[in-house]
Order: C-alpha cells, then sequence, then structure tokens
C-alpha cells in the first residue's frame, strides 16, 4: 500500500493555516518565521520526496537547498504570500497493515513484553528522530504532546515532561530502532523541555527542564515527587495543560509554551493542592480535605479557554469518589473516575482556584481492585521508553492501581519518535 500526503501552509505576513487533516508520519513545516519582509524560513521534521513553495499564487518553485530534515529557506518579495509544500510516498506506516499478527498476552504465540489484550494486526513505522541524540534521553518522561495549532510560533514543537533531575548513560533504546551510540545526559530540575520538529532544542534549555512558576509564586512542581507533574495535553489554543499526580501536590495547571530563557509561568485550575493524606482517614474515605474538589490528576482533555470564560476540563482523578463529592449517598468505592469541571474563567481573577464540585462522567474502578495476573498484565502500560512515542490525538490515561490503562478511539497516525 503507498500512501501520498501532503502538508501546506499559507501564509500572509506570519500568519500561517494548516490544510491538510492529516500531519502525523508525514513532512511539514514548522516553526516558520518570515524576517525583514523578505526572508521565511522553516523547519521539515523529517526528509521528504519533494519540496516546493508558491509565492503570491504564481507556479511553484521547487527548493534549492535540499530535501533533509531540519532548517530550510527561501526569499519572497516584500508583502507577499506563500504556501509551502511537502510531499513524500510511504510503503509502511502505523496505519498500513505490514502483514502477520501480533498476538495477546497470555497465549503461546505472545512475545514476552506485548502486554496486549487481543491479538493486533502488525504495522510498519517510520522512524524520523535520532537514537543517538541526547534530546531522546530523558530518566523519568512522564509527558509528551505537540503543538498542533499552525497558527502558533510553536508550531511543531514537541513538549516532554520529566518528573525528577537524574541522569542516563544512553545504550539500547527500548521500542523501534536500532541500538544507538551511548549518549550519556544529566537532567536537571523537574519540569518541561521542548524541542523543534527536527529534534533540535527549541528555546536552548539544555538539559535544564523548565518548572513553570505558578500564579501564587511558587514552582508549581514539586522536587522528590516522582508523578509531579505527569501526563501533559496541549490544548487547541497552545496552552499546555499538566497534571500532577503526587499526593502532595495533586492539582492541574494551565501553563504557557514560551520557555525562552528557561522561565515560563503557569496557573493552578483548582483549588488547593494535593491528593490523599493519608486514604480513609475522612468520612468518605478519600483523606482529601472536606470542599476539596480534586485529588491527584493523571491525565486531562480540554475545550474552551480561560481567556475565553468557557474552560471544561476533563480529567481522571485518582481520589475523588462520588460520597466526597455528592454526600452519603454516593460511592465511596469510585475513585478513578472520569470527572468534567465547567471551569469556565476560573475561580478567581487569574483563573485560578477553581472550587466548584465536578460533575462524574464514567463511573472509576474499585479502590482496590483484585485482577487476575493476566488481566492486570493486559492493563498495565510499562513505563514511558527513553524515547517517547508522539500520540496524535489527545488519549486519556485511566489509573489502575497507579499503573495506566490508555483508552482512545481509532488514532489516525502515531509518529514513532
Amino acid at each position: 500500500m503507498i500512501r501520498r500526503i501532503c502538508f501546506c501552509t499559507l501564509a500572509a505576513g506570519v500568519a500561517f493555516v494548516a490544510t491538510s487533516a492529516r500531519v502525523h508520519a508525514t513532512p511539514y513545516a514548522s516553526a516558520v518565521t518570515v524576517t525583514g519582509g523578505n526572508s521565511v524560513s522553516f523547519i521539515l521534521n523529517e526528509p521528504t520526496d519533494s519540496l516546493s513553495y508558491v509565492i503570491n499564487g504564481g507556479a511553484p518553485v521547487s527548493s534549492t537547498d535540499g530535501l533533509g530534515k531540519g532548517v530550510h529557506m527561501f526569499a519572497i518579495p516584500p508583502g507577499a504570500t506563500f504556501s509551502i509544500k511537502a510531499e513524500k510516498t510511504a510503503a509502511t506506516g502505523f496505519t498500513i497493515p505490514a502483514g502477520g499478527t501480533v498476538a495477546q498476552v497470555g497465549s503461546a504465540a505472545a512475545a514476552s513484553a506485548t502486554n496486549l489484550s487481543q491479538d493486533t494486526a502488525a504495522a510498519g513505522f517510520n522512524l524520523i528522530s535520532d537514537d543517538s541524540s541526547v534530546f531522546s534521553r530523558y530518566n523519568s518522561p512522564r509527558g509528551v504532546d505537540t503543538m498542533k495549532d499552525a497558527n502558533s510560533p510553536y508550531f511543531g514543537n514537541v513538549y516532554i515532561l520529566n518528573s525528577a533531575t537524574g541522569s542516563v548513560t544512553g545504550g539500547t533504546v527500548i521500542g523501534p530502532g536500532t541500538t544507538p551510540t551511548t549518549a550519556s545526559r544529566a537532567l536537571a530540575n523537574e519540569g518541561l523541555y521542548a524541542l523543534h520538529a527536527d529534534e533540535s532544542d527549541a528555546f536552548g534549555n539544555g538539559d535544564n527542564a523548565v518548572n513553570p512558576t505558578n500564579v501564587d509564586t511558587f514552582p508549581a512542581f514539586l522536587s522528590g515527587q516522582g508523578n509531579s507533574g505527569y501526563r501533559i495535553t496541549i490544548a487547541p489554543n497552545g496552552k499546555i495543560y499538566a497534571a500532577d499526580y503526587s499526593d502532595a501536590n495533586g492539582q492541574l495547571f494551565q501553563v504557557e509554551p514560551n520557555l525562552s530563557g528557561g522561565v515560563t509561568t503557569a496557573i493552578n485550575i483548582f483549588a488547593g493542592f494535593g491528593g490523599p493524606a493519608p486514604v480513609g482517614t475522612t468520612a468518605d474515605g478519600t483523606g482529601l480535605p472536606a470542599g476539596q474538589n480534586h485529588g491527584s490528576i493523571s491525565s486531562s482533555y480540554v475545550t474552551g479557554s480561560l481567556a475565553g470564560g468557557n474552560l471544561v476540563v476533563y480529567a481522571v482523578d485518582e481520589d475523588l469518589n462520588s460520597t466526597h463529592v455528592a454526600g452519603a449517598t454516593g460511592n465511596a468505592s469510585d475513585r478513578n473516575s472520569l470527572w468534567k469541571w465547567t471551569v469556565g474563567a476560573g475561580g478567581d481573577a487569574n483563573g485560578a482556584n477553581y472550587s466548584a464540585m465536578p460533575t462524574q462522567l464514567t463511573p472509576g474502578i474499585s479502590t482496590a481492585p483484585a485482577f487476575p495476573a493476566s488481566a492486570a498484565a493486559a492493563f498495565r502500560q510499562p513505563s514511558m521508553p527513553a524515547r517517547p512515542c508522539i500520540l496524535s490525538q489527545p488519549v486519556f490515561c485511566v489509573p489502575v492501581v497507579r499503573e495506566t490503562a490508555c483508552l482512545a478511539g481509532p488514532v489516525s497516525g502515531v509518529s514513532a519518535w
């Protein structure tokens, strides 16, 4: 099966519009910048078969600086409009069957590390990252997402949340790819890293994670907490939503995507910080302070925005149960539910500290479920590899006894990155 997909960027000045519905494992122009009114630069995320430009609606002009991954440039007349077109034909990909079947866990044919709950058609992948790059290495990666808003100056950036100071020595990478040259790296602080689409350092922060300064002037994430922060999702308006799954600092933060100079800011969406301390110390069995509308949050999805006054948060909370939210008539054993908070413009003038209780959308699992070993293995997600995979659609991750099972509909594609 041959697949041909293109991505176009239309520009007037520095405004860009993506016209392709598919931007997955496909060459595309990111970080498009116009300098001096007549010089256009952009970053190509992977090598392409063809690369051309259309200026002021004229005939396509082929690139003169190659077809490779990385920075490309071309000139335009002052004030001109232009488009960038990259095309590639690929015989393999995540949604293209490669023949054969990956067997489910527990079957005689299953590989020891599949952890799949059902037989799955085998597919291929296109590796576009560099396994030998230090920017593929993270000692405690908890979340990853890409900036998908083509009108953002950070379009195509990859954001990684690493939750602890530490070092990695390189060697074999878990997952697809070959054994790379050893690339040691010492990572400082807990927080966010950002890469361009070609895996270069987006803001020049190197090995130093950016821990956002929250609106209360304290760092958003706590040191010494392996799950502070946790999963991230980037909203359609470009804001980063970082979950904090730690007991000490459970929260959801809205983070600004500009990490220049190693600094950025955050807003704690909900009032109060932390999960239970400890479970079972309150009448509802949660350990949460009375009236607190959240605990430790593992993952989130949002619609709307604080600025628009219509923010809605969907999140999985490890600690909330129906008794805590609704009183004695609620279920005290339905932690790990999916909840909906209609936040609007937030709880105060800064958009922080929203305190109203959420609505339960999907009941969670029992607080202390007893799974057969085979079922537990089927639901368990292994620790994120040193080279994460970038999903092109949001995924809810439901914690199962502090392991995670990822639930998603049909995913349009995955880049092995």
